[in-house]
Protein backbone atom coordinates (compact mmCIF):
# COMPACT_ATOMS: atom_id res chain seq x y z
CA UNK A 1 0.00 0.00 0.00
CA UNK A 2 1.32 3.44 -0.95
CA UNK A 3 1.54 5.95 1.63
CA UNK A 4 0.00 9.38 0.87
CA UNK A 5 1.31 12.46 2.62
CA UNK A 6 -0.58 15.85 1.32
CA UNK A 7 1.14 18.96 1.39
CA UNK A 8 -0.10 22.91 2.27
CA UNK A 9 2.46 25.50 1.14
CA UNK A 10 5.12 22.87 1.92
CA UNK A 11 4.63 21.50 5.10
CA UNK A 12 3.12 17.93 5.16
CA UNK A 13 0.00 17.67 7.04
CA UNK A 14 0.23 13.78 7.84
CA UNK A 15 1.65 11.66 10.05
CA UNK A 16 3.29 9.23 7.64
CA UNK A 17 6.64 11.75 7.29
CA UNK A 18 9.22 10.37 8.77
CA UNK A 19 12.13 13.22 9.23
CA UNK A 20 11.76 16.91 8.96
CA UNK A 21 14.57 19.29 8.28
CA UNK A 22 13.48 23.34 8.38
CA UNK A 23 16.23 26.00 8.46
CA UNK A 24 15.75 30.04 7.56
CA UNK A 25 18.35 32.74 7.55
CA UNK A 26 17.54 36.19 8.91
CA UNK A 27 17.17 40.06 8.39
CA UNK A 28 19.73 41.81 6.40
CA UNK A 29 22.08 38.86 6.17
CA UNK A 30 25.13 39.91 3.13
CA UNK A 31 26.15 37.15 1.07
CA UNK A 32 29.30 37.48 -0.81
CA UNK A 33 28.27 35.65 -3.71
CA UNK A 34 31.43 33.87 -6.40
CA UNK A 35 30.69 32.50 -9.82
CA UNK A 36 31.27 29.02 -8.66
CA UNK A 37 29.14 29.22 -5.89
CA UNK A 38 28.51 30.31 -2.55
CA UNK A 39 26.87 28.77 0.32
CA UNK A 40 23.48 30.15 1.88
CA UNK A 41 24.67 30.52 5.84
CA UNK A 42 21.47 28.56 7.28
CA UNK A 43 19.90 28.69 11.10
CA UNK A 44 18.77 25.45 12.18
CA UNK A 45 15.50 24.97 13.82
CA UNK A 46 14.20 21.74 13.81
CA UNK A 47 16.58 18.72 12.85
CA UNK A 48 15.69 14.87 13.23
CA UNK A 49 17.85 12.64 10.79
CA UNK A 50 19.86 14.82 9.66
CA UNK A 51 23.71 16.84 11.14
CA UNK A 52 24.10 20.18 10.63
CA UNK A 53 27.68 20.84 10.53
CA UNK A 54 29.04 24.46 10.62
CA UNK A 55 26.36 27.18 9.20
CA UNK A 56 25.79 25.40 5.77
CA UNK A 57 26.25 21.70 5.32
CA UNK A 58 23.85 19.28 6.17
CA UNK A 59 24.69 15.47 6.42
CA UNK A 60 21.95 12.55 5.53
CA UNK A 61 21.53 10.21 8.20
CA UNK A 62 19.18 7.70 7.34
CA UNK A 63 18.59 6.72 3.18
CA UNK A 64 15.43 7.38 1.77
CA UNK A 65 13.71 9.68 -0.76
CA UNK A 66 13.05 12.94 0.07
CA UNK A 67 11.23 15.86 -0.98
CA UNK A 68 13.32 18.96 -0.98
CA UNK A 69 12.19 22.59 -1.33
CA UNK A 70 13.59 25.93 -1.07
CA UNK A 71 13.01 29.84 -1.11
CA UNK A 72 15.57 32.55 -1.24
CA UNK A 73 14.23 36.23 -1.48
CA UNK A 74 16.77 38.97 -2.09
CA UNK A 75 16.27 42.81 -1.71
CA UNK A 76 16.94 43.25 -5.03
CA UNK A 77 16.98 41.84 -8.20
CA UNK A 78 19.66 39.98 -9.18
CA UNK A 79 21.22 37.83 -12.48
CA UNK A 80 22.44 34.81 -10.68
CA UNK A 81 21.11 31.47 -9.91
CA UNK A 82 20.26 29.41 -7.09
CA UNK A 83 20.79 25.36 -6.28
CA UNK A 84 20.74 22.27 -3.63
CA UNK A 85 24.32 20.67 -3.84
CA UNK A 86 24.20 17.17 -3.21
CA UNK A 87 27.88 16.22 -1.94
CA UNK A 88 29.19 19.36 -3.84
CA UNK A 89 27.43 18.90 -7.20
CA UNK A 90 24.01 21.01 -8.21
CA UNK A 91 21.12 18.46 -7.89
CA UNK A 92 19.24 19.50 -11.66
CA UNK A 93 15.98 19.40 -10.48
CA UNK A 94 16.71 21.41 -7.60
CA UNK A 95 18.16 24.65 -9.66
CA UNK A 96 16.35 28.02 -9.82
CA UNK A 97 18.03 29.65 -12.82
CA UNK A 98 15.32 32.20 -14.17
CA UNK A 99 17.94 33.42 -16.74
CA UNK A 100 16.64 37.23 -15.71
CA UNK A 101 17.57 39.35 -12.96
CA UNK A 102 15.40 38.25 -9.78
CA UNK A 103 15.07 38.51 -6.17
CA UNK A 104 13.36 35.05 -5.71
CA UNK A 105 14.61 31.66 -6.65
CA UNK A 106 13.07 28.48 -5.59
CA UNK A 107 12.79 25.45 -6.48
CA UNK A 108 11.13 21.55 -5.15
CA UNK A 109 11.67 18.30 -6.19
CA UNK A 110 11.94 14.44 -4.95
CA UNK A 111 15.56 13.33 -4.78
CA UNK A 112 16.92 10.11 -3.54
CA UNK A 113 19.63 10.12 -0.58
CA UNK A 114 22.01 7.76 1.19
CA UNK A 115 23.19 8.24 4.10
CA UNK A 116 26.03 10.43 4.36
CA UNK A 117 24.81 12.68 1.59
CA UNK A 118 25.82 16.57 2.07
CA UNK A 119 23.57 18.78 1.10
CA UNK A 120 23.91 23.05 0.71
CA UNK A 121 21.94 25.79 -0.33
CA UNK A 122 23.82 27.29 -2.99
CA UNK A 123 23.78 30.87 -4.90
CA UNK A 124 26.39 30.84 -7.81
CA UNK A 125 26.56 33.03 -11.58
CA UNK A 126 27.32 36.52 -9.98
CA UNK A 127 30.41 38.29 -8.69
CA UNK A 128 28.68 40.34 -6.22
CA UNK A 129 26.56 40.66 -3.21
CA UNK A 130 23.04 38.95 -2.33
CA UNK A 131 21.47 40.41 0.56
CA UNK A 132 18.58 38.53 2.49
CA UNK A 133 14.78 40.11 2.90
CA UNK A 134 14.25 40.46 6.72
CA UNK A 135 12.51 37.51 8.27
CA UNK A 136 13.15 33.94 6.36
CA UNK A 137 15.31 35.17 3.62
CA UNK A 138 16.27 31.77 2.59
CA UNK A 139 14.34 28.34 3.72
CA UNK A 140 15.54 24.95 3.06
CA UNK A 141 12.75 22.39 3.59
CA UNK A 142 14.17 18.92 3.67
CA UNK A 143 10.94 15.82 4.61
CA UNK A 144 11.47 12.05 3.79
CA UNK A 145 8.65 10.64 2.38
CA UNK A 146 9.88 7.15 2.18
Amino acid sequence: MAKTVSFDFGIPQSPNYTSMFWSGYGSGSTIAVILGGTPVPLIQSTASGITFTGNDMLTIQTAGTYLISYKINTTASLLMSAAVYQNGVAIPSLVSNPGIASSTFSSQAIAILSTGDTLELVLYGLLGTAVLVGGAGATLNIVRIA
